[in-house]
């Protein structure tokens, strides 16, 4: 009786350092995955602004062009 409870304790804590392992796991890829969407992000937005600056030239080279003409 006392072999197979010892035996039980053993397989629980086994079972349990696993489990341990895996959230470890699971929480360090949502750290690093929720660190790349932040990234991502501020690249995303870096580019919106290239694009807002692109625009605003290029809107500028037009009324240069018809002012001129």
């Amino acid at each position: 009786m006392v072999a197979k409870l010892e035996a039980d304790l053993d397989r629980e804590r086994l079972e349990r350092n696993w489990s341990e392992t895996e959230l470890d796991h699971v929480k360090s890829f949502w750290e690093i995955t929720q660190r790349e969407l932040e990234d991502k992000k501020a690249e995303l937005r870096n580019k919106d602004s290239d694009m807002e600056g692109a625009e605003e030239r290029h809107q500028l080279e037009i009324k240069v062009q018809f002012c001129c003409q």
